[in-house]
């Protein structure tokens, strides 16, 4: 019989759970946003004037697990300046930090005010972000930026339960159906459930092997 030590979900295993707790954060907006419209505290705005328009707007405080929602309204009117672009981006500033842009940038940038170009020497937007803030260069966030900040933080959640509670309960559960097979298998009569038992035994001992590279593989 193989003697494994199989882990409950003790305290310390439930501390680290917490250090998850980001995904209460990620799952705030969610529960803010249910609770909020299932509550009345949302209302129609009506038809909407452009179909990425504000379909709900937030008119009292809404209570989540994480935190509570107060409204809080910013009146501001655009006054954006309208510009054109001169030809040979005469106008453009900052043009000289970039070198010599290809003629289909350049193009783009004439015709339509701006260009996206691939690169490889960043692998985070971050750190083109931050780059721009260092030199007092503008940056322009776009809502794929904001959407990919979101799947970081998400990764990083997923990655702290993973660490710090699933690997650990994985473990244990792991351990324990290969104690409970060995033991079926030495049960079992000689036949096709004994052959089975055997199967399983392979099966968990190829999960537990690469959960653990320490572990000794029964002969």
């Amino acid at each position: 019989m193989l003697h494994v030590i199989v882990r409950a979900i003790d305290s310390d295993t439930k501390n680290k759970m917490f250090a998850a707790g980001i995904i209460s954060a990620l799952l705030a907006v969610s529960l803010v946003g249910t609770v909020g419209f299932l509550g009345g505290a949302f209302r129609p705005t009506g038809p909407l004037s452009h179909p990425n328009g504000t379909v709900y707007t937030i008119e009292s405080i809404v209570a989540g697990s994480f935190a509570d929602f107060e409204p809080h309204e910013e009146p501001f009117v655009p006054n954006a300046p309208e510009y054109t672009v001169s030809q040979g981006l005469s106008n453009v500033a900052m043009f000289g930090l970039y070198g010599t842009l290809p003629d289909d940038l350049l193009l783009k940038i004439e015709n339509n005010g701006f260009a996206a170009a691939t690169q490889t020497e960043y692998k985070q937007i971050h750190e083109i972000l931050e780059l721009n803030h260092d030199q007092f260069i503008p940056s322009f966030v776009s809502s794929d930026a904001v959407l990919h900040a979101f799947h970081v933080l998400y990764d990083l959640a997923l990655r702290e339960v993973e660490v710090y509670s699933f690997w650990d309960l994985l473990g244990s559960l792991t351990a324990s159906m290969l104690d409970s097979t060995y033991d079926q298998y030495l049960a079992a009569s000689e036949g096709r459930w004994k052959d089975a038992a055997l199967r399983n035994i392979m099966f968990f001992t190829v999960a537990q092997k690469l959960i653990d590279s320490g572990y000794v593989i029964p002969p």
